[in-house]
């Protein structure tokens, strides 16, 4: 929710994972690991950038395993907002005297202008609900369904935006130029072009079906778990635009939790595979996810959070500039046990390091619970 800055290198680099083992390796200074930690994971909060939702993205969780025969249940309501443009569509909207909308015509006008294409504009808001069931098949193997609803809209949050814009001194970056809450994408490259005037609306998105297997049991090494995690999506959702990609995707990833006298850090590394999208031009791809979370104790019932996740752009291919680039966001959050079976939690996402490939802002709601046992207290 800052002005444009360049990346300083969100691509993957040994940096991520050199926080990985740093963090992993430290010592623990007290026997037994705080029996207060709230210990269900980090915030599944996956890649929210309204462009790309049709697309599999890798829920942040932990590397335990759901014991034989037990059922967890996570209900994740999250809701962003995005303004991602080009600098030439920035510069348009800039020059404006007052708002108004910009028609495909004057889109096409810019690109003429643009040699090499690059004119793109991403403005509208996201609500996803998600219910990501998981079963304890036994011998370290679990298997998990999520299911997502999509609501693509113009929106509620682009005064709190512009507000807060306005109050630390950052740049508008063209919002003065567009009308305020409305849904508009606009993409034109060399590749082809993809406009879309007026949300789309609700409808279910893809189904998500993943097996989670236990790497280490820990006899050894105690205080660390390791998980292995494999994902597909299903083309189920409706035949929309962005509500799903059309394609059948694959995922993968290494999934480490290490257990701290008051806390606990969760790390993972993924690979992702994509099937192509006609409808935005996309090639079948490879792109590397990677999150690093931090929780720790802040009394019996509560626990904060935050987690940092860095994924490749699925739009390297349209060469449309920052929104090709690879993103970094940060998260937030709290966690609240409510009569002890239950975990709340709440979040909020901001975008860093690059700003035209991901959401401006994100704000999150979950409730999770594991069915016959007591999920909110680590033993």
């Amino acid at each position: 929710m800052v002005c444009r800055e360049r990346s300083v290198g969100a691509r993957f680099s040994a940096g991520l994972v050199l926080c990985i083992l740093l963090i992993g390796g430290q010592s623990v200074s007290a026997a037994e690991v705080n029996r207060y930690l709230i210990d269900t994971g980090p915030l599944r909060i996956r890649d929210q950038f309204l462009l790309g939702m049709g697309f599999l993205g890798l829920d942040p969780v932990s590397a335990d395993i759901v014991e034989k025969g037990k059922w967890q249940v996570d209900f994740i309501e999250t809701v962003t907002n995005t303004w991602a443009l080009s600098e030439v569509v920035e510069s348009a909207l800039e020059g404006r005297s007052e708002r108004g909308p910009v028609t495909l015509d004057q889109f096409r006008s810019l690109e003429s202008d643009q040699p090499d294409g690059g004119v793109f504009l991403v403005d509208g808001e996201l609500y996803r609900t998600a219910v990501a069931v998981r079963r304890g098949l036994g011998k370290g193997v679990q298997f998990e369904v999520v299911l997502p609803i999509l609501s693509f809209q113009g929106g509620v949050f682009d005064s709190v935006v512009e507000d807060f814009h306005k109050a630390f001194g950052f740049s508008q970056v063209g919002r003065k130029g567009a009308p305020k809450d409305s849904f508009l994408i606009y993409s034109g490259s060399q590749r082809g072009e993809f406009f879309l005037e007026g949300d789309p609306g609700l409808a279910l998105g893809d189904v998500v079906l993943g097996v989670k297997f236990a790497v280490s049991k820990g006899s050894k090494l105690p205080r660390y778990k390791l998980a292995l995690e494999a994902l597909v999506k299903l083309p189920t959702g409706e035949e929309e635009p962005l509500l799903s990609s059309g394609g059948t995707d694959l995922g993968t990833q290494l999934l480490l939790t290490r257990y701290y006298a008051k806390s606990c850090l969760h790390a993972s590394l993924g690979l992702l595979y994509l099937d192509e999208s006609k409808q935005l031009r996309t090639d079948t791809q490879l792109l590397p996810t990677g999150m690093v979370a931090w929780e720790r104790s802040l009394g019996p019932k509560m626990s904060g959070l935050a987690q940092l996740t860095v994924s490749e752009s699925p739009f390297r291919d349209l060469d449309l500039d920052e929104l090709a680039r690879a993103t970094s966001q940060v998260t937030l959050g709290l966690k609240q046990v409510v009569r002890t079976k239950y975990v709340l939690f709440v979040g909020l996402t901001e975008n860093i390091s690059t700003f035209n490939s991901s959401p401006d802002i994100g704000f999150h709601v979950g409730l999770t619970s594991i069915f016959g046992a007591e999920p909110a207290l680590s033993q």
